[in-house]
């Protein structure tokens, strides 16, 4: 049994719309560790949104068709994959399972200036690029949710 909790978001389109394409924009333009795993999080997460549009009450785990359904999505696109990686282990600390990202790097980060927030002034600070590391070789991780967000786009939210 699957209870859903849609708090305003009720299709994939509106979770897309209203959840990943903002995350989206603020990776973007603020390119770092928090708005990559931001932006990582609900791009990965939006196929259980079309998993449950498409199969309305049935539960994800231990079903088969849905395994299969998510792995054709990392076989469609390698970068869900990653996504997945990175956003397992942001929220969990750890993977239980053989990731696919070897490394990420570039998550140094560096001062930049001074800006004023909420909270007064505080040290401005930009993160160098993140790759992450699939087998040894290195993908840059705005390339990576670019075509991810291509194929969502592509094969979902046309």
């Amino acid at each position: 049994m699957v209870t859903y909790l849609n708090f305003a978001c009720t299709t994939a389109s509106s979770f897309w719309l209203e959840v990943c394409t903002p995350s989206h924009t603020r990776f973007f333009e603020r390119p770092g560790r928090l708005t990559a795993i931001q932006a990582a999080w609900p791009t990965w997460h939006v196929h259980e949104w079309v998993w449950h549009e498409r199969n309305p009450g049935q539960d994800t785990r231990n079903n088969r068709a849905y395994e299969r359904f998510r792995d054709g999505l990392i076989t469609g696109c390698a970068g869900l994959g990653w996504l997945r990686d990175v956003s397992d282990a942001s929220k969990h600390c750890g993977i239980g399972r053989t990731p696919r990202v070897d490394q990420v790097s570039g998550t140094g980060l560096h001062t930049t200036g001074e800006i004023t927030d909420v909270f007064g002034m505080r040290p401005d600070t930009q993160a160098d690029p993140l790759v992450l590391h699939v087998d040894g070789v290195p993908h840059a991780f705005d390339s990576v949710l670019r075509t991810a967000i291509v194929y969502w786009r592509t094969n979902y939210f046309a």
